[in-house]
């Protein structure tokens, strides 16, 4: 299992702890019904909080940040804690080290993974999600921009995984209103979904942006004017040596099989959504049945008579009954609604 805090109140403007929560879960749930059902983000139980933040004083170093972010007192964080099941076989692009030097092994292997149409595909599912949630943590949803490396987790094979790529984190803590699918509405970056040429100069923007980035990530470090990398030919191992002035567009020709990925994660999200409208509908009262020929109307029954026989006796008073208990109403949250009647859909 992986424990994880989210930012609360004050760290998303706009935007109240219990909206932050509807926001999670259903932003997890969404993930989970278009790329793959190991997108399961729950919210802890206040018993849970208190159990997981005792055993993280008893193990971590007093005054490690790890320490830091579960103690008690003023200054503390304050965090929506979440749970969700722990993933083998998980990598991520990230290629800066945790003392912000650039790890250039990393580069060469996100490259050899970007070099996939498959995870281009599977990555396109993942941000169509993105989009409806205004989730702009790994590709800003409006320019298309790289933001967050660590974030786009490729899956490695022998695992069972049934796609590429994985979209674990599916939270913005500083996407406003745009991340606030309690009550935010529609959007205009939300038209991607269902505007195919919106879509395609989209998907370049960012197949263009992580060759971009790496580049400029490799020129900032001094290296020289190019990078090599080993790969298996047909032949055997074959060296590729790539110019840093073609970095920009590494990855363009995945920009077909990207929008593509977002096409068909937007048609799922839509048949979710409208299946869940469906399952959520309030009944509707049965009607009276039609009379059949030849019938009369059923006769109301005769008013009840008075007990003991006595003209104008009342009757006793009876025992109340106990209230019957009303299960929750399941509703889509007003914001899903609201982005769904925004899309058409």
């Amino acid at each position: 299992m992986v424990v994880k805090g989210d930012a609360a109140t004050g760290a998303h403007p706009g935007m109240t702890d219990a909206e932050a929560e509807v926001s999670i879960k259903w932003g997890s749930k969404l993930m989970k019904n278009v790329n793959n059902s190991l997108v399961n983000t729950k919210i802890m139980a206040p018993a849970e909080i208190a159990l997981f933040k005792q055993f993280a004083l008893g193990h971590f170093a007093n005054n490690s940040p790890q320490y830091l972010n579960v103690a008690p007192g003023v200054g503390a964080p304050a965090y929506c804690w979440v749970k969700m099941p722990f993933v083998a076989g998980m990598s991520d692009a990230e290629y800066y080290t945790e003392d912000n030097d650039l790890n250039l092994k990393a580069i060469k292997q996100n490259i050899q993974k970007f070099s996939d149409a498959a995870v281009w595909t599977d990555l396109g599912k993942v941000v169509a999600v993105d989009i409806f949630n205004g989730n702009s943590d790994r590709f800003d949803v409006s320019t298309g921009d790289w933001v967050n490396k660590g974030n786009i987790m490729f899956l490695g094979a022998g695992h069972g995984h049934t796609t590429a790529v994985v979209g674990l984190d599916t939270f913005d803590p500083n996407s406003g209103d745009q991340g606030n699918l309690s009550t935010g509405g529609g959007f205009d970056a939300l038209k991607v979904l269902v505007d195919g040429g919106r879509r395609n100069t989209y998907a370049m923007n960012c197949v263009k942006s992580v060759g971009r980035q790496m580049k400029r990530a490799l020129e900032a470090a001094g290296n020289n004017s190019h990078i090599k990398i080993a790969s298996q030919g047909v032949d055997g191992a074959v060296i590729i040596t790539i110019q840093f002035a073609t970095m920009e567009d590494l990855f363009a020709g995945y920009a077909a099989d990207f929008a593509q990925g977002i096409a068909a994660g937007a048609d799922q999200l839509r048949t979710y959504l409208q299946n869940k409208a469906r399952q959520y509908a309030p009944p509707r009262p049965a009607g009276r049945p039609p009379l059949m020929a030849g019938h009369r109307a059923p006769v109301p029954p005769p008013a009840p008579m008075r007990m003991g026989g006595h003209r104008g006796a009342a009757l006793p008073a009876l025992p109340a009954l106990p209230p019957v208990p009303v299960a929750p109403v399941k509703t889509i949250p007003q914001g899903i609604r609201d982005r769904m009647t925004y899309l058409g859909w």
